[in-house]
């Protein structure tokens, strides 16, 4: 099976001529919706309204592109000292599964239009010595991923997503940073619920150098407000006086779906048999 692309004609005819002015340029729109555009051109470049610069030195290695439904393989390269990539963003995971463009454009003539040569995502990011790397996962790749459920005792639905119906307001509670034990460690004034009310909650920052990130809660403890222990740190330094949503836990049991009073929604199988149960060997009566 062949995959077409467009071709703007224009763009057309240089491609057929003997000199070529190509240059790549990469669309990145990172998880926040801020985009991004860098080229491989030595000078920037502003295709559709986004600046595509090239001081980041942002290549791709081994792009390509397959025929079959194959995934198509590229790492991205790039420096981490961008004025655009800074690496508590990268750490942070803010350009992980965030959206990838590739495609050609005629530097000496942007009028020529564009040629898609791959769209899909940023997988799994490294950085080492000063670059960063991260790995091109194309739209191809999904028809490689195992889909539906699995029966199991727990519950499958996010706690206040759709399925499971609780309205997230009613959960989330506006909390100020009064003490910062540890990059992991955080308490929260002003709070009074009980101990593992937060338990494997989520923190959002509102105000501060992380507005807008999240992180999960590991445990919650009560003791002069909410003190937070986190599974990973913020990207960022946090400071006393910021401000963040917190999102009650849930512990994904039926015995935890009864105490919000939503056991009928309840997105999990508490009564079937484990391993230990098939894999008895029976008994003569």
């Amino acid at each position: 099976m062949a995959f077409k692309r467009t071709i703007p004609a224009d763009l057309l005819a240089h491609l057929q001529g003997t000199a070529l002015t190509l240059a790549a340029c990469f669309k990145v729109t990172r998880r926040d919706g801020q985009v991004l555009g860098f080229t491989t051109h030595n000078a920037n470049l502003v295709v559709g309204g986004v600046t595509y610069e090239a001081a980041s030195a942002m290549g791709a290695t081994a792009l390509r592109q397959e025929l079959a439904a194959n995934v198509d393989h590229a790492e991205l390269a790039g420096i981490v000292e961008s004025s655009r990539i800074a690496a508590a963003d990268l750490h942070g995971g803010l350009y992980e599964n965030a959206e990838l463009e590739v495609f050609w454009v005629n530097w000496a003539d942007l009028t020529d239009g564009t040629l898609t040569l791959a769209r899909g995502r940023i997988g799994q990011i490294r950085v080492a010595d000063g670059r960063f790397y991260a790995e091109f996962r194309s739209l191809s790749q999904r028809l490689g991923q195992n889909v539906g459920e699995l029966y199991g005792p727990v519950c499958r639905a996010a706690f206040t997503d759709s399925r499971c119906g609780l309205t997230p307001a009613t959960y989330t509670f506006s909390r100020t940073v009064d003490t910062v034990t540890s990059a992991k460690v955080l308490r929260f004034s002003g709070d009074v619920h009980s101990t593992g009310y937060f338990n494997e909650g989520l923190v959002t920052f509102t105000t501060g150098d992380n507005t807008g990130i999240s992180r999960e809660i590991k445990t919650h403890a009560s003791s002069s407000g909410a003190v937070i222990t986190l599974h990973e740190a913020f990207p960022r330094t946090v400071d006393v006086g910021d401000v963040a949503n917190l999102l009650a836990g849930c512990a994904h049991t039926i015995e935890a779906c009864r105490a919000f009073g939503n056991a009928v929604r309840f997105r999990g199988e508490p009564n079937i048999p484990g391993l230990d149960q098939v894999l008895q060997v029976g008994r003569k009566s």
